[in-house]
């Protein structure tokens, strides 16, 4: 059966893995992916907050936190080649 699957070309491979990288760096993929990890971590703690208020506060103080974290991030470590970068 093996005989049977032809190989992709390297070229294909390629291509599609530059999409999927382009897409995994994307500062929108990244924020949306903090969005959810913000709120999976707020879900997991409800038992210990107080309130819905002080949920909500803490929510927004984490997605705000890490969000401020990506970008200082993303501006203090720019590279200057942006062939050899992601």
């Amino acid at each position: 059966m093996r005989f049977l699957i032809r190989k992709s070309p390297t070229e294909n491979i390629q291509v599609e893995l530059q999409a999927v990288q382009t897409v995994m760096v994307s500062s929108y993929f990244v924020m949306a992916d903090l969005f959810f990890y913000a709120l999976l971590f707020t879900l997991m703690l409800t038992p210990m907050l107080p309130s819905i208020f002080t949920a909500v506060l803490f929510f927004i103080s984490v997605y705000g936190s890490f969000g401020a974290l990506y970008i200082f991030l993303k501006k203090s470590l720019v590279c200057p080649d942006k062939d050899t970068c992601l």
